[in-house]
């Protein structure tokens, strides 16, 4: 896998504050990804098309357990130490098919929008959740945790979204940052 150049954490905090997306590289697990994060709230359909163009397309959201559970979105399986906390999929209510970038950009705002309704979501849906834990990357190491804690250190909300890049190709222009990183600026803060 090619490394970037690692970007400060402040530079991440800056971009995910702008509405840009980031390159977060999860180097806490035993096999490191990359992932391309954004602030939920942030979600437009040209925001979410240009990221499925450039990972897997499989995108994530990420938010608190507390959040997740006034959502009723449940755990897909039982919480473990360490294991990934998977939470149901959902799509926005009235949506077309779910899967377009714009039904997509609306369920993940609609996810990252304080006070929206659980009623507002069908379940199944073509947005996968993940249940972070509350303490962030200093709770559960993983890097899912340490994109929630880039987005709530940037005051640009509490949930963040997110793919696996499928390519070592660069990105120019976008910050990169190590999960370890923001782990050690979580220790150092």
């Amino acid at each position: 896998m090619t490394v970037l150049q690692e970007s400060t954490t402040d530079t991440a905090l800056g971009a995910l504050r702008a509405g840009r997306p980031v390159v977060l590289l999860d180097d806490l697990g035993p096999h490191p990804e990359r992932e391309l994060v954004f602030a939920a709230r942030s979600a437009t359909t040209a925001l979410v098309a240009g990221v499925v163009r450039r990972t897997s397309g499989f995108l994530v959201v990420t938010l608190p357990e507390p959040e997740a559970d006034r959502l009723r979105l449940a755990a897909q399986s039982p919480a473990d130490r360490g294991a990934p906390a998977y939470g149901v999929s959902v799509d926005a209510e009235g949506v077309g098919t779910g899967i377009s970038a714009a039904d997509r950009a609306r369920t993940i705002s609609l996810l990252g929008t304080p006070g929206t309704a659980p009623d507002v979501f069908t379940r199944p849906g073509h947005v996968i959740t993940y249940r972070a834990h509350p303490d962030g990357v200093l709770g559960r190491a993983t890097g899912r945790e340490a994109a929630f804690d880039l987005v709530r250190l940037a005051g640009a909300g509490f949930a963040v979204a997110g793919a696996a890049l499928t390519s070592d190709e660069p990105l120019p222009g976008l910050p990169v940052v190590t999960a370890s990183g923001v782990l050690a600026h979580r220790l150092s803060h």
